[in-house]
């Protein structure tokens, strides 16, 4: 704003016009002013040049940083353009005037001098924090992108990271990069702060200057009028620059996300090229002559080379001919109007085709600077046929699979197919939903299909016992369903689709041998008999029936031929002992054998009878209660979000010092208090004072004024970056010690909202806020008192003012509030779909549900956007609401000082201040929503704090238990151990469960019903069942990932589980599971993540199990990064990563669950040797489907229906009585063993007897001794 004062006599040869109609009567009051004023010889004040324009520009703008949201280039581009319209209309009018004043005594013509080098100081930080920006900007997107992808990661594996006990260094990892990004945060606000209070306090500085100039020169008189008109236009063009200097950052931060864009739209786009028969499409052709030049090469990149058999049809031969293509490449023409230059075209495919896919000198890797992991594949895949594909762990399995569906990149030679695929794979793909959803996955419902699908996977019991039946809700990544029923899902799945191939990835090594045999039997012989299906398997005996069998080894073709054909390889495959006598005994594995069809009818199972029984006595319970217990997750609108000072003041504690709080509102008083000392001290001079005095004053003033101005916002970011840091770890380490119940009810998407959303809002945008929000009610108390003192009448406006301000408050921010945390809340979905779809994204391309996902994920978007729209709705809203009646005020009050103020001088303060008013209520009304809204993100990142948490990860009786704390020592509740030593306090390995029960939710059914057994110190105990009959509910009781109901006794080492703290008993204490587990990290850190070993023991326990050759191969050894684990490590291969851990831990409890289903015999065969050459004398608990791997234990617990229907030696089971040679049908235990054949079933049997005699003859002889 510009402020000019007149002299007296030269006003009427220098009058200024002015255009702005909406201020004539402020002018017609200062021109009789001016009259008023003349009689006395004062000088003429022109009400324009003190009142602040309309357009004046806001002080502050909420600043995003670099977390994009949909208001970003509407605030960017909005800041910049009226931050320049502002600065041209003001440059141009100072202009005019200096033209009009230049003959004037007083020379303004120094203050453009002096706005230069105010633009000049504040380009020079702009153009500082845009660098810093630029190079930071790309830290922080990195840092954080990585900080979301290891919580993602701990989200996705929490149930393991309990068990190993790792909590401690997942939380110190994630602080640490948590720290980067901080600090990369702290040095761009720094900046801003410093910028702030530069731009803040450069309005003084530029006042300053004129009085400088005019002590030393002489040039004229100096009174307060000419000051305040000075200090107006300064303040004025101070906020243009400011917001020009916003407007620029937004710029840049537009252009590191645009570059993002770029770069995640720049990425190859993955085109499934299995076709159908008969119509699918190619993608369209984007230049007219493209087909032609390309020729063939066109169909390498677009759509793969097809079969080539069935010539052209006749009825597509109207083509140009200058559409030539080779003799023998399929013709691809438009069907519409036979033009090339169409948007869609059609491939006509074989239809008579033998093969529907040729492998031709085929190789594939990962990465060009590493090994192929296919190589030379010739092969053809004929329709109708059912193909093996056996192999070593690490042979390509696998990847041959992947290869099809174009997920494994193609390095040279060729492969031709044709038809639609589907695809099961090792980890199944469940998203969070309905059960039946989950197979139906996008496809029309058929019920007689339907329910034949569910009969041939063996999912029919299943269904009947869930909650809700095919309706009951699945939790993320299947979380409520057991290994075995996801397997058997996923397989239901690709069955319902009806492709014409199915790639199934070893589906039938996680479910046991009976539902095994049946879905061989009623799926793979059964219902997709004469289908094209390629089954990966460990289990030798599923490939008797195959039409041919491919057995690789290091990613070749080493044989190829029927079961008769490699009967002799296979044997030497399967290397078992009880295998090695003769070839007859390679059928021992057979599942589905005459034998089994002859069994007597009257042998019926126990556990079939029991679950009959169990579901007619559940039935009326479950009817009327399915609905409630089939709701697994909790809808975030359930949860309440109550917004208080007492959220306020819980996020300041995280500061960790009271005083730095009072210090920071001290500061901001006494600038305040300093501001208005330097109005004061103008507005009191007079030109008889001595102008030493003021310069000295004003100099002083000046000098104090900047240093609290920065350092109190430096303050406030440095205490909001602290603050943050402790809230976020906080939160993590509050989260990862929450129950397994917690992960079980809330998707993934949520967590991850609050630590980005949430605590991107808090990062970024609550230090800004707080400037605004302390200063501006500081700001209008000095105002309001300063003119009131020189205009008491605007004591009454004030008030008046107040009540509107509360009144609007009052009814406008709780519903502001409320919007901003349905914005929040609406973002979740956002972040649980995409996630999934990630997840999932190979079976959404094969099963074509690309197009139906991307509709999802559109009603996702709009309900987020329309609750977004609704929070700025409201909120510009109230702020232009606000600003109006401010703007009325003001001028009131305004008016209010032309009538009745005494002076010139208290009438410019008066106004001036009043003008500022506009601005102040305009910061204030838009601030303090914004700091509530993101007060808001405070209070959902609160809620993770508050979240209820697991019993003592420590307790007064570990202590004790590790030698009265000789070598352990208590750090954050976690035990520390010395020079690489884990002293467990462990010493036998004795188990005993006594009448354990236990529920996975307090509205569910017992899942564990008395369950009771005893396990001696260092014997081997397998625990078989069907699926879901309780085998690793045990597992999650013995970790105490679950709590039991009362009465329930669980000991180890005749010590109960409960008086021993969470951490101190998982990390005592050793598991394999069934799906490996392989973080992001160095392979030394996914082997030692606690750093308690050397590398010397690192080394010696992968030479043990084999893969230490394979990591000395790797481009950094133990350093090498896991983050493309897939590319580095097959799944086999990552199995023995966990068992390398459970070797180096050296536990006296080791637990295996399933730990060898998907490897192969012979990797069977070794980690069960390692396990017995390693541990011994540890108690191992083994889970096995396998039942050959614990024919030699010392003991099997047969669970069914979560009791234990069987608990003694193998061989026990097995026979009526000692010594004899056939196998009774009268436990479940040997019922399950003559499911695996009879061969199987005999050769099982006499390892059973083997074991048994060697026990007892080694007891019978140190009874004689």
């Amino acid at each position: 704003m510009v402020s000019t004062v007149i002299p007296e006599e030269q006003e009427d040869s220098n009058k200024v016009i002015h255009t702005n109609n909406f201020i004539s009567a402020q002018e017609e009051q200062a021109q009789s002013l001016k009259s008023k004023n003349n009689e006395n010889g004062s000088q003429q004040i022109q009400a324009y040049d003190i009142f602040v324009p309309l357009f004046k520009p806001k002080n502050q703008i909420q600043d995003k940083e670099f977390r994009m949201d949909n208001q970003t280039f509407n605030l960017g581009f909005s800041w910049i353009f009226r931050a320049l319209f502002i600065n041209i209309s003001k440059l141009m009018y100072l202009i005019s005037k200096n033209v009009i004043q230049k003959n004037k005594k007083i020379e303004i013509q120094h203050l453009p001098d002096l706005k230069k080098s105010e633009i000049v100081e504040n380009n020079y930080f702009l153009f500082e924090e845009a660098l810093l920006r630029i190079t930071q900007g790309e830290k922080i997107q990195g840092k954080h992108a990585y900080q979301m992808k290891l919580i993602n990661e701990t989200i996705e594996s929490i149930r393991l990271m309990k068990m190993y006990g790792w909590e401690s260094a997942f939380e110190s990892n994630i602080a640490g990069v948590r720290d980067k990004e901080l600090n990369c945060i702290k040095k761009i606000q720094i900046l801003r702060a410093s910028d702030r209070g530069n731009s803040t306090s450069l309005v003084l500085i530029a006042a300053f200057f004129p009085i400088l100039i005019v002590y030393y020169k002489n040039t004229a008189d100096l009174s307060s009028s000419i000051i305040f008109a000075t200090l107006e236009q300064l303040y004025s063009l101070r906020n243009i620059l400011y917001l020009t200097g916003v407007g620029i950052s937004f710029l840049f931060q537009i252009g590191l996300i645009l570059n993002r864009f770029a770069d995640f739209l720049s990425l190859k786009k993955q085109s499934i090229t299995i076709l159908e028969d008969n119509q699918n499409h190619i993608p369209e052709l984007f230049e007219k002559q493209l087909l032609i030049q390309k020729k063939k090469d066109l169909l390498d990149k677009k759509k793969g080379i097809f079969l080539n058999e069935n010539p052209l049809a006749t009825r597509n031969r109207k083509i140009m001919k200058q559409f030539e293509l080779e003799p023998e490449e399929q013709k691809i023409i438009d069907i519409k109007n036979d033009r090339f230059n169409q948007k869609e075209f059609k491939l006509e495919c074989p239809q008579n085709g033998e093969n529907i896919a040729e492998f031709s000198n085929f190789t594939s890797l990962w990465d060009p600077n590493s090994d192929a992991v296919l190589k030379n594949i010739t092969w053809n895949i004929k329709k109708g046929n059912f193909y093996g594909i056996v192999g070593k762990v690490g042979s390509g399995k696998s990847t041959l699979l992947q290869v099809i569906l174009d997920e494994v990149p193609h390095f040279q030679g060729n492969l031709k197919k044709s038809g639609t695929a589907s695809y099961v794979e090792q980890e199944p793909y469940i998203f969070s939903g309905k059960f039946k959803d989950n197979i139906l996955f996008g496809k029309p419902y058929e019920q007689n299909f339907y329910n034949e699908v569910i009969k041939a996977c063996s999912l029919d019991q299943d269904i009947d016992i869930l909650p809700n039946g095919d309706e009951t809700e699945i939790g993320e990544r299947g979380i409520n369903l057991s290994g075995g029923q996801k397997a058997r899902l996923s397989l239901a799945r690709a069955v319902y689709s009806k492709n014409d191939i199915y790639l199934l990835d070893d589906p039938l090594s996680a479910v046991d041998s009976k539902v095994a045999s049946n879905i061989y039997k009623n799926c793979l012989n059964g219902i997709l008999k004469n289908k094209t299906v390629l089954l990966v398997t460990h289990q030798i005996h599923f490939t008797k029936s195959c039409n041919e069998i491919i057995v690789l080894e290091q990613g070749r073709i080493a044989h190829k031929g029927t079961f008769q054909d490699l009967e002799n390889i296979l044997l030497s495959m399967s290397n078992q002992e009880h295998f090695s006598q003769n070839k007859e005994q390679l059928s021992l594995n057979l599942t589905i054998s005459q034998q089994e069809k002859k069994e007597s009818k009257q042998v019926q199972s126990l556990s079939q009878q029991k679950q009959q029984n169990f579901e007619k006595d559940l039935e009326k319970k479950l009817k009327e209660e399915k609905e409630k217990k089939g709701k697994l997750i909790i809808q975030e609108k359930d949860e309440k979000f109550d917004l208080s000072l007492k959220t306020y003041q819980t996020y300041f504690r995280h500061a960790q010092s009271s005083y730095k709080i009072f210090l920071v509102l001290l500061l901001y008083i006494l600038s305040e208090g300093i501001y208005s000392s330097f109005y004061f001290t103008f507005g009191s001079y007079d030109q008889n004072d001595n102008k030493s005095q003021l310069f000295y004053e004003s100099g002083i003033l000046m000098g104090c004024f900047i240093v609290i101005c920065i350092s109190k916002y430096i303050l406030t970011v440095l205490i909001t970056n602290i603050c943050n840091r402790n809230l976020h770890n906080q939160m993590f380490s509050q989260l990862t010690k929450a129950p397994i119940l917690y992960f079980d009810q809330t998707p993934s998407g949520r967590i991850l909202n609050r630590f980005s959303s949430d605590i991107g809002n808090t990062d970024l945008m609550l230090p800004f806020m707080l400037f605004d929000s302390i200063e501006g009610p500081l700001q209008l108390l000095n105002i309001c008192i300063t003119v009131g003192v020189l205009n008491p009448w605007f004591f009454i406006i004030a008030i008046f003012m107040i009540f509107s301000t509360i009144f609007l408050l009052k009814y406008n921010l709780p519903l502001i509030v409320q919007s901003k945390q349905l914005d929040l809340m609406y973002k979740s979905p956002i972040y649980e779909y995409f996630s999934s779809t990630v997840q999932g994204i190979i079976h959404i391309r094969i099963y074509q549900q690309g197009k139906n996902f991307f509709t999802n994920m559109c009603k996702i978007l709009n309900d987020s956007v329309r609750t977004n729209y609704a929070f700025w709705s409201f909120n510009r809203g109230f702020a232009f609401n606000q600003q109006m009646s401010t703007i009325i005020f003001s001028l009131i009050g305004i008016i209010l000082s032309i009538y009745t103020s005494s002076s010139s001088d208290k009438l410019g303060q008066s106004i001036v201040y009043l003008t500022q008013i506009i601005d102040v209520i305009a910061s204030l009304s838009r601030q303090i929503p914004n700091l509530d809204s993101c007060m808001s993100s405070v209070d959902r990142a609160q809620q993770i704090c508050k979240l209820p948490q697991e019993d003592a990860q420590i307790k007064p009786l570990d202590y004790k238990l590790y030698n009265e704390l000789e070598t352990a020592e208590n750090k954050q509740n976690i035990i520390i151990f010395k020079n690489f030593q884990r002293q467990s306090w462990i010493k036998k390995g004795n188990i005993v469960f006594q009448n354990v029960q236990m529920k996975y939710r307090k509205d569910l059914d017992l899942v564990l019903k008395g369950c009771s057994f005893s396990i001696k110190g260092g014997e081997r105990v397998g625990c078989v069942g069907r699926t879901g009959a309780g085998k690793s509910s045990i597992i999650q009781v013995l970790f105490r990932m679950v709590p039991v109901e009362q009465g329930s006794l669980v000991m180890i080492d005749d010590i109960d589980i409960k008086q021993i703290g969470l951490n101190t008993l998982r990390n005592s204490m050793s598991i394999i599971p069934q799906m490996p587990f392989v973080f992001n990290g160095t392979v030394r850190r996914n082997l030692d993540p606690l750093e308690e070993y050397s590398e010397d023991q690192i080394w010696q326990s992968l030479k043990q199990t084999n893969l230490e050759e394979t990591i000395k191969k790797l481009p950094n050894g133990l350093n090498t990064d896991m983050t493309n684990v897939q590319s580095i490590f097959s799944t086999g291969q990552k199995q023995l990563i966990c068992l390398a851990r459970a070797i180096l831990k050296n536990s006296k409890i080791l637990v295996l669950d399933e730990a060898t289903a998907n490897v192969d015999m012979k990797t069977d065969e070794f980690i069960q040797e390692a396990i017995q050459t390693q541990f011994t004398g540890s108690t191992i608990f083994t889970i096995a489907h396998r039942l050959n791997t614990i024919a030699n234990y010392d003991k099997v617990i047969v669970m069914d229906q979560g009791v234990v229907a069987e608990f003694d030696e193998p061989y026990k089971l097995l026979v009526k009585q000692i010594g004899d040679l056939e196998i009774t049908s009268e436990s479940i235990f040997a019922q399950m063993v003559q499911n695996t054949g009879y061969e199987n079933s005999q050769a099982i049997l006499k390892i059973a007897q083997q074991k048994y005699y060697e026990i007892h003859n080694q007891q019978q002889d140190n009874y004689n001794m």
